[in-house]
């Protein structure tokens, strides 16, 4: 998968955009280096807020997701798309894949109209594969693209602001790596063979049941017309009680079990949006500590020289105590950022015990529900019993032969054991796959153990590539599921968290390229690209050009195109001239952006 083509109206603080990318999949990977100029801005980087983001991350994956690009949990309003001012937006993505059938073109386009309406649309070769609705044309595009949207925000794209695997708590770790494994799919199989586990224990007793009914006809039918009688009449008031024990049978009430689900979806939502926004501020924490440890190299560099602007001599007191200024900012901040972090965890473990407590609740719903399904089934069975019985008593009294034939009944009996040993056989074949499936089965811990050693064999190896075999690294998983990510450095462990923001961004940098490693291996069908915002930022020269490496290496060896949005310029000097390489510039002027250039 590819991506062909870009068309926008109105989308952020596009008014257009039609943007021609490769022609065909077999074409070669490209190299696309997205700048911008921000002639709105007075900061000193003029590039930021130029649209560098909307141009490719944020259109590609709202156009897949209907989802932000800041994390794509994040809920976003239609209207966050549209740009201020219009009432109208239209996000129109063409992708070139490889089906069974060859390749082929497929677009997908996501509109608002002037009435506020919205609309989904998926074309294959022009040929519309939807069923016209938003939800199912969301659900067919889950099918081409092949990627949940956990998966694609932390493989296919880098945004800064995005908790990636090493800032994730354990439990979002394991999350996610079931969904990057596909391992739900044994949720859905353990879900299936539960229900059908549960239905045929329900038949069996009722087989049993019927069983010992007939083994008792067959006991008292000895010829004896007069007490098979007594026996049915006995049976017909048996099954008239228990006829109206289930018709009178009242259930829980699932009004206030609906409400609190309802509320608890509430809660999980502003703990979402308190997370998001606890991820925000350590984003912008993050990046105040890195402009002030910017700064402090700068101060430190001023010692015993002339300042540059005035070209005056810089006395050593000055800049010791603007030194110490910045390094106790930095401790405050440092500080701050340990709270936040503290809290993002609260949070997580609060989110995860709401979402326990709503799960409760919904298994509980769901078994008031399939009792009230099986009640009224178990009504309309005992219906038809008694009917049986009746018509049998009518058929008795009207009958002047003094015996009862009783072949009929062992027939019935021998049919009914032969159902009964069927499913038996059933019971203990899905007693095996229900223990097999069941969450902390033997088979879940082998398959994620042997998958968490894969991606360790493969982080270890762009963790070597981007610090020249300086630090090494262990991805493990223990006997309650916690991943832990290992870095060690001089052969002693160390913290991702102390490590310098440049440190940082080459391990965040590592982690994405092995999870796009890891993942293409699983999925051959993934797509063919990769976008990476702003990864340049607080990396030296020699961070630029490893980080650098490592993307065309990848790119190479999997033939994707790169999308490198930056305001650090890459050093071309340093790529192979085979490799394609263009430019695009992206230029905001009067809160409006354009795609300014291509070469």
């Amino acid at each position: 998968m590819r991506i062909k083509s870009i068309r926008l109206r109105n989308f952020l603080s596009f008014s257009s955009v039609d943007l021609d990318l490769v022609r065909s999949v077999s074409d070669d990977p490209v190299l696309y280096i997205i700048s911008g100029v921000n002639y709105d801005s007075d900061s000193e980087d003029a590039s930021n807020g130029s649209g560098k983001s909307a141009l490719i991350g944020e259109s590609v994956t709202y156009n897949i997701y209907g989802k932000g690009l800041r994390g794509t949990k994040q809920k976003v309003r239609l209207n966050d798309m549209v740009r201020y001012g219009s009432q109208d937006m239209f996000n129109e993505v063409e992708y070139l894949i490889n089906t069974d059938d060859g390749p082929k073109n497929l677009v997908i386009t996501r509109t608002k109209q002037y009435d506020g309406s919205s609309s989904v649309s998926v074309l294959i070769d022009g040929e519309e594969k939807t069923k016209r609705t938003k939800r199912l044309s969301d659900k067919d595009i889950k099918l081409f693209v092949n990627i949940l949207p956990e998966v694609f925000s932390q493989v296919i794209v880098y945004y800064r602001d995005n908790a990636n695997l090493l800032s994730m708590n354990y439990g979002q770790r394991l999350d996610f790596f079931k969904n990057i494994i596909d391992l739900n799919i044994i949720d859905d199989y353990y879900n299936k063979v539960k229900d059908f586990k549960n239905l045929n224990e329900k038949y069996l007793d009722r087989l049993t049941y019927s069983y010992k009914n007939i083994e008792e006809i067959i006991n008292i039918v000895d010829e004896n017309k007069g007490k098979y009688k007594s026996y049915l009449e006995s049976r017909l008031l048996e099954l008239t009680s228990k006829l109206d024990e289930l018709k009178c049978r009242e259930f829980e009430d699932t009004e206030w079990l609906e409400s609190s689900v309802k509320i608890l979806d509430k809660e999980i939502e502003d703990l979402d949006k308190r997370l998001l926004d606890c991820q925000s501020n350590a984003s912008y924490v993050r990046k105040s500590m890195d402009k002030l440890e910017k700064e402090l190299k700068k101060i430190d560099s001023l010692v015993d020289i002339e300042c540059p602007t005035c070209k005056q001599y810089v006395p050593r007191n000055h800049t010791e105590r603007i030194s110490e200024q910045y390094k106790d900012e930095l401790s405050k901040l440092s500080a701050r950022l340990e709270e936040i972090l503290k809290e993002i965890e609260s949070v997580s473990k609060k989110k995860t015990e709401v979402a326990k407590s709503k799960s409760e609740l919904r298994e509980q719903l769901n078994k008031i529900n399939n009792d009230k399904v099986l009640n009224e089934q178990s009504v309309k069975n005992v219906q038809v019993e008694v009917e049986k019985v009746r018509k049998e008593i009518e058929e008795l009294e009207s009958s002047s032969d003094s015996g009862v034939d009783k072949s009929k009944y062992e027939k019935k009996l021998e049919a009914i054991g032969r159902a009964i040993g069927i499913r038996s056989n059933w019971k203990q074949n899905l007693d095996y796959w229900y223990n097999l499936f069941a969450p902390k089965s033997l088979l879940r811990s082998a398959i994620i153990r042997k998958y968490i050693n894969i991606l360790s064999d493969i982080f270890d190896y762009y963790i070597s590539k981007l610090y020249n075999n300086e630090i090494l690294s262990k991805i493990e998983i223990d006997d309650d599921g916690q991943i832990d990510i290992l870095l060690y450095k001089d052969n002693f462990e160390t913290n991702y968290w102390q490590m310098s923001s440049g440190e940082r961004k080459r391990i965040d940098i590592a982690m994405m390229l092995s999870l796009y490693e890891f993942t293409a291996h699983l999925n051959p069908n993934m797509p063919k690209f990769l976008i990476l915002d702003e990864v340049f930022d607080s990396l030296d020269y020699p961070g630029i050009k490893a980080v650098t490496e490592a993307l065309l290496d990848v790119q190479r060896r999997h033939r994707i195109d790169l999308f490198v949005i930056s305001h650090i310029p890459l050093p071309i000097e340093d790529i192979d001239s085979a490799t394609n390489v263009k430019h695009i510039l992206v230029v905001k002027k009067d809160k409006t952006s354009r795609v300014e250039s291509v070469s």
